[in-house]
């Protein structure tokens, strides 16, 4: 996928200087972004679990989330959240840090500055209920090779234990 995106990049590039070369004149590709607005509930999540998570993702040595915490003005600040169930007890949690908001998501929840955004197979007890409505918009981003940082975990509904599986980040 990454590759294909930086092919085409090249290709529209090699278009434009040949154009701009036959033309003697530079004429920068048209580069139009849709915006995206869309309104979701914010949840009220169990304290416990958001203690447990906020352990694991912001870790006092890990220099790539406490350059995102002292920065205030940092876009990356939306926390993706997926669970896939893999017995009765556990679950495998996805967490992917990004600069946009999941409007695909089943709602959102804030806290100290950054925004989790919960996937539909949430388990049963981490949502204790929904607020109000809120509206949020973005342009969609133009599109570039990164990868964002991502945890792997190990969620214990019985004991709300959340252990590291996988640290995926990049310094």
């Amino acid at each position: 996928m990454k590759g294909k995106i930086i092919i085409e990049f090249l290709l529209a590039l090699l278009a434009t200087v040949s154009q701009a070369q036959n033309n003697n004149k530079f004429i920068p590709p048209e580069s139009t972004t849709k915006t995206y607005s869309f309104a979701l509930p914010e949840l009220q999540i169990d304290s416990m679990f958001i203690a447990n998570l906020d352990t694991v993702l912001f870790d006092k040595n890990d220099r790539f989330m406490n350059s995102r915490i002292s920065n205030p003005n940092n876009r990356w600040r939306h926390f993706h959240i997926q669970f896939e169930k893999k017995d009765s007890l556990n679950y495998c949690i996805t967490v992917g840090l990004y600069d946009i908001p999941a409007r695909k998501s089943t709602g959102f929840f804030e806290h100290n500055g950054f925004l989790y955004w919960f996937g539909a197979d949430t388990p049963l007890g981490i949502i204790l209920g929904t607020k109000s409505k809120k509206q949020f918009s973005y342009k969609e981003p133009i599109p570039a090779p990164y990868d964002p940082p991502f945890w792997h975990l190990i969620y214990n509904k019985q004991t709300g234990e959340i252990e590291i599986k996988e640290r995926y980040c990049f310094e």
